[in-house]
């Protein structure tokens, strides 16, 4: 039910993720997660940036492009979880708030929610 709140872009980083971490690598070539991925090889560079920036959000791994970004290295943490991406990614989305503030009583109107996401 949830998967519909998050967006194609933030599905795509949860995706790369995922393919991270279930083969436990330390260094990727882009190309082949991109053809792995079925993804082009534009796409697939937006989508590492993508999981770049979301580090910031959750940073129980790193990641860094190599050899001119057709390298990438990836180093996960003993706290590193999947379901807390996806929690991470879930909050941040308009249903998932609205929903949120419906069942904890908050709710009051459109107007003010629109107003706390802004």
């Amino acid at each position: 039910m949830f998967e519909e709140f998050i967006d194609i872009n933030e599905r795509q980083v949860y995706q790369f993720l995922n393919y991270c971490y279930e083969r436990d690598e330390k260094l990727y070539v882009v190309k082949d997660i991109a053809l792995d991925l079925n993804y082009t090889l534009a796409k697939m560079n937006s989508v590492i940036q993508q999981a770049e920036s979301f580090c910031e959000r959750y940073p129980e791994y790193k990641l860094s492009f190599l050899s001119e970004n057709k390298m990438i290295k990836v180093e996960f943490s003993s706290q590193f979880l999947l379901s807390k991406v996806y929690s991470i990614l879930l909050e941040g989305t308009i249903g998932y708030i609205l929903l949120d503030s419906l069942y904890k009583g908050t709710y009051q109107s459109l107007e003010n929610l629109s107003q706390k996401i802004i």
